[in-house]
């Protein structure tokens, strides 16, 4: 029985270590040691290329986030100067139309109704104790 192993590229590994401690001069399925590398070199390089991929993968997100914390402080930073500008404000229909509620808009939209507290219980409204039997 197969001992496990971690996918088809460890089992190439547990195969080549194998023939090449056991049977270095030997020919399987036609194929000399040597041979059998050289087939499952493509399969190697495509793993190296892949963890390439990865590393530039990462690497380029790593300066999409730097891009993104620029954008966002440069973009807050005029939002700040909108706001700021005597001539727009936080008034202007620029304003709102970045998505923001005018200042006008802001206080006093809204009235909180109270509602009235429950009238505490009379001495007549007290119900009588029942009896205890």
């Amino acid at each position: 029985m197969l001992k496990s192993t971690k996918g088809p590229m460890g089992r190439v590994d547990t195969l080549i270590e194998s023939w090449r401690t056991a049977e270095p001069k030997r020919s399987f399925y036609g194929l000399t040691l040597e041979a059998y590398q050289a087939a499952v070199k493509p399969a190697y390089d495509m793993i190296e290329e892949l963890a390439d991929l990865e590393k530039l993968t990462r690497a380029a997100k790593a300066k999409r986030k730097d891009l993104h914390l620029a954008v966002t402080d440069l973009t807050q930073n005029v939002i700040l100067a909108v706001k700021a500008d005597p001539a727009v404000g936080e008034n202007s229909p620029m304003y709102a139309a970045m998505g923001y509620v005018r200042k006008n808009e802001r206080y006093g939209a809204r009235r909180r109704q109270r509602t009235p507290a429950a009238p505490a219980p009379t001495e007549g409204d007290v119900k009588p104790e029942e009896p205890k039997s």
